[in-house]
């Protein structure tokens, strides 16, 4: 077989002519490249052919899309989340070493800003109106001018930040804390320096996974033990949680929302749920053997993919049903990307696949 992945069909017929039809699919490899640390970020990708992996305590690599390495851009500190990519192919990374970076595509250094604190998440780019936002592990969470690197404004917030902001079609951004505070800001009626935050929501509960957005501008987040809460913040009202799901362990993952508004998330009890987004119920969960702490990302013909801790990748279809699973050697721990047909992730015993 050559790389990718190949329907196979078997047809067998007896002699008296009766037969039986039984079809599978065979995946092959692309590539598997080995690097000098534990992948545990994402990856990013512009367009088809332009591969960005974060290797921790190591590098950012460049790569083409057969494994092959451009070049590598160095910082110091650790690498604990994905960079950030404008529509410019500008690459925004944070590190432990207390600082934001910022590459041309040509993997030259725009600009270095030190935020007085670990960064553990990945920079939020807004186009309109030409920002980063992050999150810094000492409360501090910073507006920075995309092309100077100059920060315009910070609000400190109750808690660590470890966790990514997002952006509503709408122009409203939130935040949540490793205390469980929400933050959200209209970022049409924002000032500098003194930045304040439109609704404050308060949570005894730890937020452990990045947000997603629905198109009707919900939020919905994981918590460390266990729940998935969708947010409602919505203009001239006080934010509120409009249900709470009890999925029964560690949502380290973030969630992912299908084409149909259906919500899909792994758990640290090696489940992997389906929830009705309108009122929190679970639709259908399967155990796959592992934690899962990959954010799963869906392909365009509405296939999920996710991996696990005990290294196996699957691919299942809206039901739960599994369509194929990939075995590894090492934990999966790093989000998937698919991309025109490929699943690029990364393992926890330095191999990017």
């Amino acid at each position: 077989f050559l790389q990718g992945t190949h329907s196979v069909k078997l047809v067998v017929i007896d002699n008296d002519g009766e037969s039986d039809t039984s079809v599978t699919t065979v995946t092959r490899t692309m590539f598997r490249k080995n690097v000098n640390g534990q992948v545990v970020a994402g990856l990013s990708l512009i367009g088809s052919n332009i591969l960005y992996a974060i290797v921790n305590g190591d590098a950012i690599y460049r790569m083409d899309n057969d494994g092959n390495i451009d070049y590598t851009l160095q910082v110091g500190g650790n690498l604990l989340a994905s960079s950030s990519i404008a529509n410019d192919s500008t690459v925004y990374i944070g590190s432990t070493d207390n600082n934001i970076y910022a590459f041309s595509k040509n993997g030259t250094s725009l600009w270095v800003k030190a935020l007085g604190g670990a960064v553990t998440t990945t920079p939020t780019v807004d186009i309109l109106n030409d920002r980063v936002y992050v999150g810094v592990l000492n409360r501090n969470f910073q507006f920075i001018d995309r092309s100077t690197g100059n920060v315009l404004g910070n609000y400190f917030s109750d808690s660590p930040i470890n966790t990514s902001a997002v952006i509503t079609s709408d122009d409203k951004l939130f935040f949540s804390t490793s205390n469980g505070t929400m933050y959200g800001f209209d970022l049409a009626s924002i000032s500098f320096p003194n930045v304040t935050p439109t609704w404050i929501i308060n949570s005894s509960d730890m937020i452990s996974s990045s947000p997603a957005i629905d198109s009707e501008g919900f939020f919905y987040v994981g918590t460390s033990n266990g729940l998935l809460k969708k947010i409602s913040m919505q203009p001239e009202l006080q934010g509120t949680v409009v249900w709470t799901a009890n999925l029964g362990g560690s949502i380290i993952a973030s969630p992912v929302i299908d084409a149909t508004g259906n919500i899909y998330v792994g758990s640290s009890n090696d489940n992997f749920y389906s929830v009705d987004r309108m009122n929190g119920s679970i639709e259908w969960s399967y155990s796959f053997g592992g934690q899962i702490k990959t954010t799963a990302t869906i392909s365009n013909d509405a296939n999920i993919y996710f991996g696990t801790s005990n290294g196996y990748i699957y691919c299942i279809d809206t039901l739960g049903t599994t369509l194929w699973q990939y075995e590894d050697s090492s934990s999966i721990c790093s989000s998937l990307l698919y991309s025109d047909g490929v699943l690029y992730l990364g393992t926890l015993d330095g191999r990017l696949v």
